[in-house]
């Protein structure tokens, strides 16, 4: 594969926790994206920031948001535009500003056809944002649709909710289905919340 497909694929995962951060790091910042396509440039500037926000690193994570501005096209997909967004949306959190994250949550739900393969992934995302909020039940609609699917795609998010409303009893179902077979935890930067939840839980 090319250079910036590699990359990008051990980008992911250093954030899966599977290869060190440090590797991933030094691969993105050997890797030209001169001749790449635009588009899979601004996929591996959004996988770079994603990595450089969950490790702490914010003025790396601010500069590469703006480059993925200035490569953005009208005429890129809409998922790209969705990633792109995201993590505006990622940066915000970052800032601690809770409402700026969940407005480019919701936008990219409101621009995203309802037939794009990522809208579950989005859908979720929004999810775990509200959920740790204690208001996933502002988006119980959409978590009802996606767990008729698969119980184990809402089972974080319900988790988290349940936790932080104090409905432990309720909690606990959606724990062993995030312990069985979630891998959200990890990608989604989710883990230390979680853990917090578990903790609260085993208080209970």
């Amino acid at each position: 594969s090319d250079p910036v497909t590699e990359t990008a694929r051990k980008i992911r995962l250093a954030l899966q926790k599977t290869v060190p951060t440090e590797e991933a790091f030094r691969a993105a910042a050997q890797t030209s994206l001169n001749d790449a396509d635009p588009d899979l440039a601004v996929l591996f500037l959004c996988l770079w920031t994603a990595l450089s926000s969950k490790e702490g690193r914010r003025e790396e994570a601010r500069a590469l948001a703006e480059r993925i501005h200035d490569l953005l096209s009208p005429s890129s997909p809409q998922e790209i535009h969705a990633i792109a967004e995201q993590m505006n949306g990622v940066l915000s959190t970052d800032d601690g500003n809770l409402e700026g994250a969940e407005t480019s949550y919701r936008k990219i739900l409101a621009f995203l056809p309802k037939h794009s393969p990522r809208r579950p992934f989005f859908t979720l995302w929004l999810a775990h944002h509200l959920a740790m909020q204690g208001r996933g039940i502002e988006i119980g609609p959409e978590l009802d649709m996606l767990g008729r699917h698969d119980k184990s795609w809402e089972a974080l998010p319900r988790f988290l909710n349940e936790v932080e409303t104090g409905r432990m009893e309720e909690a606990f179902p959606w724990l062993r289905l995030v312990e069985d077979k979630n891998p959200w935890a990890e990608i989604a930067g989710l883990r230390e919340p979680f853990n917090n939840c578990r903790q609260l839980l085993d208080l209970a």
